[in-house]
């Protein structure tokens, strides 16, 4: 008590509501009775530095100081500061254990729900007792459970104005045997010099501090843009494998660097990454305007498509059996999983698209819109009644053909066009809202993002239909709201990428201890954790037909003429990140 009026902060805080004088005569006593003790056990000359002391101390309570003295503070804090740093390295020890032993990802440290959870366990001190098996696989499952149905129940009010859809995706990498031997090789280049630290340096010599993996957020962006870095970095790479220093070291003379050495002095493996960024880049531009949460793409998806197949065709010089085989790919994947009347009826009720001087309606865009109104209105009269309104849209009468209306068509979003001139229309006005709203989303694709193999391992197989289905539920959204915040967040950078991905780090088959170790190096290299097998290199192709490349330019200025007109910098093929 004498402490705490005193304000000295020794185990107990200050009092705030004491007055100054009963502070003094607190400090007084605590002071005196201090020095008493220490007189006990000094002499004479010790007593004199105590006076000093005690008036020091007075000095400092005059000046409303509520601490001893400054050396005495800063060999507290020292003794406090060494005591704490021990115990971190046993608490981290620890963890590390867990980790090691529960075979976890080294990656899931740099979570948030990690960093949170450690908060609070030091703040709850010592003797915090850790949640049981049952209590983690049922009390705070099902609490969190229900916080995400709230979270997911403020978004389930606005469905029934705008709409709601599943997410899509859009992958082929490995339907085309270019595509599917020009990834690998490039992936054995970044792996075999990122898992092999003493390379890095070596390099960044080369490639000017440049480094060759680009980052994207999905699986499909991360490989296209990681050969268009590696593409960018030929001259840098060419130079690298074919100068002193790499043949002096030991990597060059092992049969693994070897391998890698070749790839980046065959002409064919530049080429080839040509022709693949010639049909992924348009692909990469959808994908950008699909994961745009923030601005709904559903009634420029149609479009887009169609944009993007006419970019291929161009880039490939209209050459029939260069593009024919990515066209085959991307309209497999089209009609038989991502077309849906929505994408036709969006592309209809787009006044951007509507009213642009190249909108054009076939039998699949008027199917499209006319199946999309059975399976969203239920009632034939409504039905009717929108039909008959489309005709105003289509020929710009009434309110859609103000000067205002036909300015903005452009400026505004679609969603926000129709609630500001569709109110002589309500019922298609309400049908265009909701389809214009819907948003779609690459998530599908994204690295490491399938939660429910993530969660129906062989080691939790017998988990329970029911839970199993809540932890998906719960990890799905939990990383849609995740992204949806890193979108607002700085760019993607090379060191956010996790400890296993595939561009960084090689897969189980390939061993890159087994180089180091025949060179006499005791290795620190780990294969990745998750051992899954790189889809690139084992899918069989369901399309033989090979890309012609004899319409390609032998040399390299023409190579580079080719890709001049692509930037493959994050920032410009990942929106809103």
């Amino acid at each position: 008590m004498k402490h705490h009026l005193a304000g000295t902060q020794k185990d107990v805080g200050a009092c705030k509501s004491v007055s100054d004088k009963l502070r003094q005569e607190m400090w007084d006593i605590v002071v005196t009775s201090k020095e008493k003790r220490r007189k006990e056990d000094e002499d004479d000359d010790d007593d004199c530095e105590n006076v000093g002391f005690k008036r020091k101390i007075n000095d400092e309570v005059g000046d409303g100081s509520n601490t001893f003295s400054k050396k005495r503070a800063t060999n507290q804090s020292t003794i406090n500061s060494m005591y704490k740093k021990s115990l971190r390295e046993d608490a981290c020890l620890a963890i590390s254990r867990y980790y090691f032993n529960n075979a976890i990802a080294f990656n899931t440290a740099r979570s948030e729900e990690f960093r949170i959870m450690c908060d609070l366990i030091a703040k709850h001190g010592p003797g915090f007792k850790p949640p049981s098996y049952h209590e983690i696989r049922v009390k705070y499952l099902k609490q969190e459970v229900e916080s995400t149905e709230r979270i997911v129940n403020e978004h389930r009010s606005e469905w029934k104005k705008t709409g709601c859809t599943i997410m899509s995706d859009e992958d082929f990498e490995n339907k085309i045997p270019i595509h599917g031997v020009t990834i690998p090789n490039g992936r054995k280049i970044t792996t075999y010099i990122y898992s092999r630290p003493s390379l890095i340096p070596l390099l960044h010599h080369f490639t000017d501090g440049k480094d060759l993996v680009r980052p994207g957020m999905t699986r499909f962006a991360t490989a296209y843009l990681t050969l268009g870095c590696l593409y960018e970095n030929k001259g840098g790479l060419i130079r690298m494998f074919t100068s002193e220093e790499w043949k002096t070291n030991k990597h060059s003379k092992i049969k693994d660097g070897k391998v890698v050495e070749e790839i980046v002095l065959d002409k064919d493996f530049w080429k080839s990454i040509v022709i693949c960024l010639k049909g992924a880049l348009p692909l990469i531009e959808v994908l950008r305007l699909v994961d745009s949460d923030e601005h709904p793409a559903m009634g420029f998806l149609y479009e887009a498509m169609d944009r993007a197949k006419e970019k291929i065709q161009a880039a490939f010089q209209n050459v029939k059996k260069s593009y024919r085989p990515l066209w085959s790919v991307i309209d497999l994947r089209w009609n038989k999983q991502l077309h849906r009347p929505l994408h036709a009826a969006g592309y209809y009720l787009n006044p951007r698209m509507h009213y642009s001087p190249g909108f054009k309606v076939d039998y699949e865009v008027k199917q499209g819109v006319y199946d999309c109104l059975r399976r969203m209105v239920a009632d034939i009269e409504e039905q009717a009644r929108i039909d008959v309104q489309l005709q105003d849209f289509k020929k710009r009468q009434k309110l859609f053909g103000s000067p205002l209306a036909q300015k903005t068509f452009d400026k505004l979003s679609p969603a926000d066009w129709w609630d500001s001139y569709g109110d002589e229309h309500p019922d298609l006005q309400k049908l265009a809202i909701r389809v214009l709203s819907l948003t779609c989303s690459s998530s599908g694709c994204e690295r490491n993002w399938s939660a429910f193999e993530m969660v129906h391992t062989k080691r939790r197989n017998r988990m329970k239909q029911k839970t199993m289905n809540d932890v998906v539920f719960v990890m799905t959204n939990s990383k849609l709201a995740k992204k949806k915040k890193a979108r607002r967040s700085n760019p993607l950078k090379l060191e956010y990428l996790s400890s296993d991905d595939e561009w960084i780090m090689e897969d189980v088959g390939e061993d890159p201890k087994g180089d180091e170790v025949a060179a006499g190096n005791n290795s620190t290299d780990v294969p990745t954790q998750n051992g899954e097998e790189e889809a690139a290199a084992n899918v069989q192709p369901e399309h033989e037909e090979e890309l012609d490349v004899t319409n390609l330019d032998e040399g390299d200025e023409d190579e580079d003429q080719e890709l001049e007109d692509y930037d493959f910098s994050i920032d410009n093929y990942v929106l809103d990140v």
